[in-house]
């Protein structure tokens, strides 16, 4: 409850937290918390706010009794905040809000003043296809005109509209729907591995709906954006289908940007801005499987100013975001925007007490420092590698340990040590990644060996291989390749 607390409090306005102290200004404790409460972002514990609050009490009250205390206060104020949130924008759209005065005014037999409000609403949510929202309203609105006994034209006029957005409204939750049941099966708990074609057969029902109301613009941006969005993660689909990627994204961003009031999936708080957030990761996604690793970190760019812009609205950081973020900084040469990046990770697990997750944050900062050698040589890595070495004892979670693995094999190949890099190549798992990269494990080790005996005209050797293997591979394997290739450089010098 503590961060239920946290959550409501941090979605008041500024307005709002300053009027607290007039809710409140008969309770000093309440008072006391709300002091807590903006001091904290995150969940804090039971035991610091009753001492905080507490404090004059401590040595003659029970300790469990205060607790006791705490948590009715607790209750009390979180019922209060919960009235003062749902009465701004931070809960509701403005639509909502006065569908909900509307539907008080109604309650109370307010007809006529209910019923000027409930026409406004209708236009617009006509006008900008909020179905969600539609039935209700014309319902509010039958039952409006009925009371004021209007003629029966009007009224049947009405029902009509009633029916029609009533047959929109469950267009829309079919979309939701499959939208949904697409997700769940590619991405979600059941991960089906013909994904390609799953794509194919979960657009069809959503095409069809599109197709049957082809004057609804909302169904038609929903089409391109779930082609768009769900194709863009599926390497297959971006290798076969690039061309008709590019076309939905270009088929939504003009509906999109022709028409700024229609909602997409959902009917919420500031969508565009949340939306243009889901395009910059999704775009970010489609230009870095492409290739094209500049769009992709303008994308990421993008993203990042609106997460700080917006912090309320977009979604909160994850592991998937800082490693794609990452990644493609690394593919930008963009190495310590990266190393940045890795050690924001890091705080992200400390702060969420994932003590073995934490592990991954090392093994990126080793992937940074592999991948950036030659703009971080200065970078003392003794620290680095006993943080690896500590992880493989300590971590039992098998994708954090082959991450560690990783990690100590690219450190192996910087230094040329063969007897610890050919052990950790016999991994199945690692051979699996690395094929899938166009690099054959013996490739790898000829390298070190090469670099552990200092045979520079193995490296010379070995140069040209890569330099070939380069110009025939396409991204991402490219950059393994090119940065072997400059690593034989490197050495051929150093050695020489």
């Amino acid at each position: 409850m503590n961060k239920e607390l946290c959550l409501l409090y941090n979605g008041l306005d500024a307005q709002r937290k300053v009027a607290l102290d007039l809710v409140f200004e008969d309770s000093p404790k309440a008072l006391k918390l709300l002091e807590l409460l903006a001091q904290k972002e995150q969940q804090f514990k039971t035991t610091t706010a009753v001492n905080t609050i507490y404090k004059h009490e401590l040595e003659r009250v029970e300790y469990a009794t205060l607790v006791n205390r705490f948590y009715k206060l607790r209750q009390h104020v979180k019922d209060r905040l919960l009235v003062q949130l749902k009465q701004t924008k931070n809960c509701f759209t403005p639509t909502e809000l006065d569908l909900g005065y509307a539907r008080y005014l109604k309650d109370i037999s307010e007809y006529k003043h209910a019923l000027e409000i409930l026409e406004k609403l209708e236009e617009e949510c006509w006008t900008d296809e909020k179905f969600e929202l539609l039935p209700e309203i014309i319902n509010l609105k039958i039952y409006c005109v009925q009371s004021l006994n209007s003629d029966m034209a009007y009224l049947e006029a009405c029902e009509d509209n009633f029916l029609k957005a009533i047959e929109l409204q469950k267009a829309l939750q079919q979309i939701q729907l499959y939208a949904q049941r697409l997700h769940r099966k590619m991405f979600g708990v059941e991960r089906v591995e013909e994904t390609y074609e799953l794509y194919q057969k979960s657009l069809r029902p959503i095409r069809k709906l599109k197709e049957k109301y082809s004057k609804v613009k909302r169904f038609r941006m929903l089409y391109h954006y779930q082609a768009f969005s769900s194709g863009v993660l599926i390497p297959k689909m971006v290798t076969k289908s690039r061309n008709a990627l590019h076309r939905h994204l270009n088929s939504f961003m003009e509906l999109w940007e022709q028409y700024p009031k229609i909602p997409l999936m959902h009917l919420q708080i500031n969508f565009r801005e949340y939306m243009q957030f889901r395009l910059c990761d999704l775009q970010s996604a489609f230009y870095f499987n492409k290739g094209d690793f500049a769009n992709a970190l303008k994308a990421v760019d993008q993203k990042y100013d609106l997460r700080k812009k917006y912090p309320s609205l977009c979604p909160r950081e994850s592991e998937a975001d800082y490693h794609n973020g990452i990644v493609i900084c690394m593919c930008n040469n963009a190495y310590q925007k990266a190393w940045q990046l890795t050690e924001e990770l890091l705080d992200f697990f400390e702060r969420h007490d994932q003590h073995e997750h934490k592990y991954i944050a090392y093994y990126f900062m080793v992937s940074t420092y592999f991948f950036g050698f030659f703009d971080m040589q200065d970078l003392d890595i003794k620290e680095l590698s006993q943080k690896i070495e500590e992880g493989l004892k300590l971590v039992k979670e098998e994708r954090v340990l082959q991450s560690l693995r990783l990690a100590k094999l690219s450190l192996a190949i910087l230094e040329g040590n063969a007897q610890v890099s050919s052990e950790l190549l016999k991994n199945e798992v690692i051979q699996g990644q690395y094929k899938q990269l166009g690099l054959e494990v013996n490739d790898i080790q000829h390298y070190v060996e090469a670099l552990g005996s200092k045979d520079v005209q193995a490296l010379a050797n070995l140069q040209s291989f890569f330099q070939e293997k380069q110009g025939k591979s396409v991204a991402p394997a490219q950059t393994y390749f090119e940065h072997f290739v400059k690593l034989c450089k490197y050495w051929q010098r150093e050695l020489s």
